[in-house]
């Protein structure tokens, strides 16, 4: 689809802003001036793409269309267009707002001195795949604005990039903040010169209602799905591993497992080596020898000519170290419980971070050789997601907690 925004095609012409909804700002033209030199050849805005199948009918999504670059001739002034948004998809039952936003805006072009200016980036969408929306929270498909020219002449700025789609199943509550505006276009801010000089302002996206998944009518190609699933469980032992596949495979021989503890990927284990999968429909292996803290697991089905088939990859906590371990965490109302073994008797502390980093609890206390659960009183904190440290003489694992 044409909704990128042009850019500027001669002398300082400002880039237009990229289409979604709403179809691009035009980019600004260069007044004449020194050596009376025009730029009348600006960037045409990015197509509007609201016929092309916006609509309970259609139900097509499209990206936000990037805005074009301002012509450049000074080497180091000149600035890209704002990249447009991407496509934002929630499906629940309920979506329960907590103050914040979901964002799918289009970037703001930056200013470009004395080159043209660039086009802002057009508007993405957001879904929302739900029964019920209950505010409060905020939703933004705006168009970014375009860049702003202008040292010592009069340079054609950029346009605003377009409008985007805000579309749910259900229509928007009151309470729910909603921004689909187009970008606004940039101004030749030296004294004298026209302003916007022609560059446009985005045009507006669209607050739409009534949207559902749309569902093939027919199957064109359908690859096997040769996995089901694949579950992580931590043992006393180590981290056990359990797949899952559709159906028994015969043209399988082998089955590896790889890890990753954040840094790369590692074959850690194979099974199956001497026969096929013609009878193995739940692949097992446990990793013994498993690294402190969180990791992730792949299995794969390898056939003769070694191609990998993989399996979803799983996460684990791993926090056993010489038969210390702790898990099955509660929150309700101030009181936090942690099952925690203990081997030997030692120092223990437990803080709680907030997804921004702030600490807002902690409490530090001499531990006799337990297993069992151990309660602690919080102070009255928001609801939300936390990070919660568990120290044990220098040994140290978090884990991600709602409250």
């Amino acid at each position: 689809m044409a909704n990128g925004g042009g850019g500027g095609n001669n002398h300082n012409a400002g880039g237009a802003g990229g289409g979604n909804y709403g179809a691009g700002g035009a980019g600004g033209s260069r007044i004449a001036g020194f050596a009376t030199c025009a730029g009348n050849d600006p960037g045409r805005g990015g197509n509007s793409l609201s016929s092309f199948g916006y609509s309970i009918a259609n139900q097509r999504l499209f990206l936000g269309g990037g805005g074009g670059a301002g012509h450049s001739n000074n080497v180091g002034n000149g600035m890209p267009g704002g990249n447009g948004a991407g496509i934002i998809i929630i499906t629940a039952d309920e979506i329960e707002g907590n103050g914040f936003g979901i964002y799918a805006r289009g970037n703001d072009a930056m200013d470009s001195g004395s080159d043209g200016g660039s086009g802002g980036g057009a508007g993405g969408v957001i879904v929302l795949e739900a029964n019920t929306l209950t505010p409060p929270f905020a939703l933004n498909v705006k168009g970014g604005d375009g860049g702003d020219t202008g040292i010592s002449q009069c340079q054609g700025p950029g346009g605003g990039g377009g409008g985007g789609v805000i579309w749910s199943s259900v229509i928007t509550p009151i309470g729910i903040t909603l921004n689909g505006n187009g970008g606004v276009g940039g101004t030749a801010t030296v004294s004298g010169c026209g302003g916007a000089q022609g560059a446009g302002t985005g045009g507006a996206g669209i607050v739409g209602a009534g949207y559902s998944r749309p569902t093939s009518s027919g199957v064109a190609c359908v690859l096997p799905a040769y996995w089901q699933s694949l579950k992580a469980s931590v043992t006393p032992t180590g981290v056990r591993l359990e797949g899952k596949l559709h159906s028994a495979e015969s043209s399988f021989y082998q089955v590896r497992v790889k890890r990753n503890t954040g840094k790369e990927w590692k074959e850690v284990g194979i099974l199956q080596t001497e026969r096929s999968l013609r009878n193995e429909l739940n692949p097992l292996w446990e990793d013994r020898a498993p690294i402190l803290g969180k990791q992730k697991y792949q299995m794969f089905l390898v056939d003769a000519d070694g191609k990998e088939i993989p399996s979803p990859v799983v996460e684990a906590l791993w926090t056993v170290e010489e038969g210390f371990s702790w898990r099955n965490m509660s929150w309700t109302d101030n009181t936090m419980e942690i099952w925690i073994e203990n081997p030997a008797q030692a120092w223990f502390s437990w803080e709680l971070f907030g997804m921004d980093g702030r600490k807002v609890w902690g409490s530090r206390a001499e531990l006799e050789k337990t297993k069992g659960v151990v309660s602690f009183e919080l102070p009255d904190v928001e609801e939300g997601l936390y990070l919660l440290r568990v120290s044990r003489n220098g040994q140290t694992g978090h884990v991600k907690i709602i409250k």
